[in-house]
């Protein structure tokens, strides 16, 4: 019987019960996916997509099955979506005892950069994000389906065509002294970085500088600091939830404030454990701070969070505390209905996923005063203020 988690892939059984599923029982199930996943329905290219991807693994795995009766055991596992990734999602995952096998597919018949390029950031996101991929062999394969050449290396990619790909299937498993690979707890693992990425984050803040951030000591900022660090304490010692709000006019410091808060005061007694976040909706500041940092481990993206935690999603986060930066512009209900299929605020998704979280929490927004805002955002701070009061009166009459 095939196991389909319509939160994190489209289908996934073993390589046996997939040689068996019809062709349009498959599809259907990817389809309800995409739509799950992105609120929208999957066009034709996608859709073509898919079948060549099918009509490839039909064949190939049979014969793989014929070579190894072993193999049809192994679990196969289509369009998972990577978390807190904001919809990212790996055509092909193959979970072959001790090893994980990422498959890509393009409709090639040479190799372009930039599919070695997605191909390598996929595997490199389950062995290093993933945190039941961090012990297992990670491989990223290329599957050019107009090719007919043998398997080349490129970087760690390899890149193979179709009748290629049983051989380096087979090349690529090998026999280690470990567990088996769980398929259920596999899908079922959420983010968490690897320590060796947590600590060489926090090493690089502290003694380089990041590209457009100053680290200003005027302006108040220490003081800011000390004070977010204060109610995050009293947070933790009484099990509160406490929502905090930053204003200030752009160059003021507020995104300063929000990182020199996360990473030098909210990491605990570990290198591993992680208790704050930053997040932008500022995709390019993401993307720099990211690279500065040479992983994704304490700035993320909060679109992706959100899609991961918020809504009616039960996967619940590790860090107890949310820095929200340019929180003034976070989607009102209309714009989330669109972008996520549920219709709650991204304030009000905060909030809630607060109240799910059995302890304590921080949420803190950093706000920017007279920026422009876009379609979607023109609530501003008014959503917070609006939904911070009405949840606090509810508890107030629940008598909380």
């Amino acid at each position: 019987m095939s196991y389909v988690d319509g939160s994190t892939c489209g289908w996934h059984s073993t390589i046996n019960a997939f040689l068996q599923t019809s062709e349009h029982d498959w599809l259907r199930s990817l389809q309800h996916h995409h739509l799950a996943c992105m609120n929208e329905q999957a066009n034709a290219s996608q859709v073509r997509a898919w079948q060549n991807c099918f009509k490839v693994l039909q064949t190939q795995l049979a014969a793989l099955v014929n070579l190894r009766r072993d193999t049809a055991d192994w679990n196969i596992v289509f369009e998972y979506e990577l978390p807190r990734e904001r919809g990212r999602r790996i055509d092909v995952v193959i979970l072959a005892r001790t090893t994980i096998l990422v498959l890509e597919f393009k409709d090639f018949s040479t190799i372009q950069r930039a599919h070695i390029d997605q191909s390598s950031a996929y595997a490199r996101d389950l062995q290093h994000y993933h945190a039941y991929s961090h012990n297992y062999r990670v491989y990223p394969l290329l599957v050019l389906t107009r090719s007919n050449t043998h398997t080349v290396k490129d970087d760690d990619v390899y890149v193979t065509s179709p009748t290629n790909l049983v051989d380096l299937l087979q090349s690529l498993v090998t026999t280690e002294n470990k567990p088996s690979i769980d398929p259920y707890k596999w899908l079922a693992a959420d983010y968490t970085p690897l320590p060796s990425l947590v600590s060489a984050a926090r090493t690089i803040f502290r003694h380089e500088p990041l590209p457009q951030i100053r680290r200003a000591q005027s302006a108040g900022i220490p003081e800011t600091i000390a004070k977010l660090l204060q109610i995050s304490r009293q947070a933790q010692m009484n099990n509160e939830h406490h929502l905090a709000l930053v204003t200030g006019v752009p160059g003021a410091g507020k995104t300063l404030v929000g990182l020199q808060f996360v990473y030098e005061n909210h990491f605990g007694d570990s290198e591993s454990k992680r208790t704050a976040v930053f997040l932008s909706g500022n995709g390019p500041l993401v993307k720099v701070l990211q690279h500065a940092l040479k992983s994704s481990v304490f700035v993320q993206d909060v679109h992706g969070f959100l899609k991961r935690y918020g809504g009616t999603q039960k996967w619940l986060p590790e860090e107890h505390i949310w820095v929200y930066d340019e929180a003034q512009r976070a989607w009102d209900a209309k714009r989330v209905q669109e972008k996520r299929g549920h219709r709650a605020s991204e304030p009000e998704d905060f909030l809630r996923l607060a109240e799910k979280m059995n302890s304590w929490t921080l949420m803190i927004g950093l706000i920017g005063e007279g920026q422009e805002i876009h379609l979607g955002e023109e609530a501003g701070i008014e959503q917070w203020n609006y939904e911070n009061g009405t949840r606090a009166k509810k508890r107030s009459a629940m008598g909380c």
